[in-house]
């Protein structure tokens, strides 16, 4: 009995000295329409074609040349954030 005891608050102990982790999550904040650009594509277009246009376009209209997929949201034309990096 004594030795099921000294197990259970042993055991107990070991799990006391047990630290919890946590990890804090932040997102940022979602470009405004005014950041993003609508690439107009025909079928059959690869993706690599329309991140080029993108990036074009995102250059061309915000001085910024990276364009980041958000959205297909028709067929035929893909929506892109433009950001810094």
């Amino acid at each position: 009995m004594r030795t099921a005891i000294v197990i259970v608050l042993s055991t107990a102990a070991i799990v006391a000295g047990c630290t919890h982790k946590t990890t804090e999550v932040s997102t940022a904040a979602a470009p405004t329409a005014a950041q993003q650009v609508v690439v107009p594509y025909e079928a059959g277009a690869t993706t690599q074609a329309k991140q080029t246009a993108a990036n074009r376009l995102c250059q061309e209209q915000y001085g910024v040349g990276l364009g980041v997929f958000m959205a297909d949201d028709w067929a035929g034309h893909a929506t892109y954030a433009c950001t810094k990096a």
